[in-house]
């Protein structure tokens, strides 16, 4: 090699050593940003927030088969849901639990906030790509490290699948953007590879992928070579991960895919979603999210600039959700830049400094206003609030009937603890709206709609009607005392039901504790 070869690459060599120095330094302020919501979290949320009992009960089913693909999930309905989700986040799961003998709940407690440092990583690094400034990009992952709708479902318990899905969505996005303007053979197989790896975990944030992958090649590319490629990426993602979907047609038949299919909103064009799905209003302290995307939105129209308003207003319209949340946020970022340029034309008296004081002072925002709302600040919305399903009142009853009811026996269980009772109690749930989703929309409808009339029951006599009105006839009944979640709501027991019960000859109270009340359906008919 010639000493100019070697002065050249000593030279290239530097400038992406200095370059990857200032990506490091714009990633700061996001990934504290990030770090602050996840600490706050943790030092408000000693158990996980929400449910992912049927996740850890999915890794047990693993583990019980020997690593082979079990055919159902037991205890969540009385014959239990087929194991038609896509698996590899549970065969993490089981791996993890298996050879490190840490808690579940330890383990969905803390993964979902390391996950979700990936995603802020590779957001920042997509938004480079589109918005072409390391400050902007900043910005960008900011809003994606603490906006409320993207922390709520990805730093709770059920984080610990979407949040490496969320990962492994924009890092595919990233790569396709690179892809359909350099035609690089590594984008390619790196689309291929997080295509499989999507349809492996996760089938929203799979099908959020491959519409992308659309919009992308037909605001990008329109060759025929990239016609070519986005096809690649398609076939090869389904041929890698054919031995798995081949073994769930064999047993389930296609219907179960298109069952799961109708639910959640389905796979297909739907109403308008919310236009800000990213940014939760019911707040009690105020918010720049939505404002910043409206600014954008304008900003980049006025300019001409269509990519970014199209892929959000598209995606309002077919997946109102993850990818939704992406590009909303590098819609934010544009909006804070374009006013901060008005602002900085106008008031010359500004320091030069000011879009790095500009980019701090929004993390901070970000972090104090994304940490409150992990936190439960007095004042948020229940129906925004990062809620347990359980606590250790639940757990202690869980562990009394495990141990002191037969292997056998089937419950019905009032409240959203009600997600977590089949993992712990190891006794089967006769409702149970989690996972009934591969068994259709109308058997879905029907566990949701019974386990609200449940909740609204009073006393004994209306748990007598609903059950008999349902056609259930559990062996007990498993329900909450004092305040407790149901269906993203906090309610209180009514004070009368525990009396109520009592009196009644058709039920017989045979556990309680602080937090739960465990009752024996007796063969005796109920009083009329």
């Amino acid at each position: 090699m010639s000493v100019a070869q070697k002065l050249r690459n000593a030279t290239v060599e530097s400038t992406a050593a200095s370059e990857r120095k200032r990506h490091a330094a714009a990633l700061l302020p996001p990934v504290a940003a990030a770090l602050s919501v996840y600490l706050a979290y943790l030092l408000t949320h000693p158990l996980p927030g929400y449910g992912a009992g049927l996740y850890g009960a999915m890794a047990e089913a693993i583990l019980a088969n020997g690593y082979r693909l079990p055919a159902r999930v037991p205890h969540y309905t009385s014959g239990g849901i087929p194991f038609a989700y896509p698996p590899l986040g549970f065969y993490g799961l089981a791996a993890l639990l298996d050879l490190t003998g840490l808690d579940y709940l330890t383990l969905v407690r803390v993964l979902p906030g390391l996950f979700a440092l990936g995603y802020v990583v590779a957001a920042y690094f997509l938004a480079y790509e589109l918005l072409g400034t390391r400050r902007r990009a900043s910005v960008a992952a900011a809003v994606v490290a603490t906006s409320p709708t993207i922390t709520t479902m990805h730093l709770t318990a059920g984080g610990v699948v979407r949040a490496p899905a969320f990962t492994v969505l924009t890092a595919g996005l990233y790569a396709g953007v690179r892809l359909f303007r350099t035609h690089r053979r590594r984008w390619l197989y790196a689309g291929v590879a997080c295509f499989a790896v999507l349809l492996l975990t996760h089938p929203v944030n799979a099908a959020s992928f491959a519409f992308s992958y659309l919009f992308l090649y037909a605001v990008l590319d329109r060759t025929r070579r990239g016609l070519a490629f986005g096809a690649t990426v398609a076939v090869g993602g389904f041929v890698l991960t054919s031995p798995w979907w081949a073994t769930v047609l064999a047993r389930h038949g296609t219907s179960v895919f298109a069952r799961a299919s109708g639910t959640h909103g389905g796979l297909g064009l739907e109403p308008l979603g919310p236009l800000l799905f990213w940014y939760t209003p019911n707040l009690p302290f105020p918010s720049l999210w939505h404002l910043l995307v409206l600014l954008g939105g304008c900003y980049l129209l006025a300019r001409r600039k269509f990519l970014l308003p199209g892929w959000l207003a598209v995606s309002l319209l077919v997946f109102p959700g993850r990818v939704t949340m992406l590009v909303g946020a590098m819609v934010a970022a544009v909006g804070l830049w374009g006013a901060a340029s008005v602002a900085t034309t106008r008031t010359r008296s500004l320091p030069v400094s000011a879009p790095t004081v500009v980019v701090a002072l929004l993390c901070l925002y970000g972090a104090g206003t994304g940490a409150m709302h992990v936190a439960n600040y007095p004042g948020v919305d229940d129906a925004t609030a990062t809620q347990s399903y359980l606590d250790d009142g639940d757990l202690e009853a869980m562990r009394w009937v495990q141990s002191e009811t037969p292997p056998e026996a089937s419950f019905v269980v009032v409240g959203d603890v009600g997600e977590w009772f089949p993992l712990f109690a190891e006794r089967t749930s006769l409702v149970s709206y989690r996972g009934t989703e591969w068994e259709g929309r109308a058997t879905q409808q029907r566990h949701l709609q019974t386990k609200q009339a449940l909740t609204d029951c009073r006393d004994a006599d209306c748990l007598t009607a609903t059950l008999a009105e349902r056609g259930l006839s559990p062996d007990y009944l498993y329900l909450p005392r004092g305040q407790y979640s149901s269906l993203y709501r906090m309610h209180e027991q009514s004070p009368g039901m525990r009396p109520s019960l009592a009196a009644s000859d058709r039920y017989r109270i045979v556990y309680r504790n602080r937090d739960a009340v465990v009752v024996r359906v007796t063969d005796l008919p109920a009083e009329t």
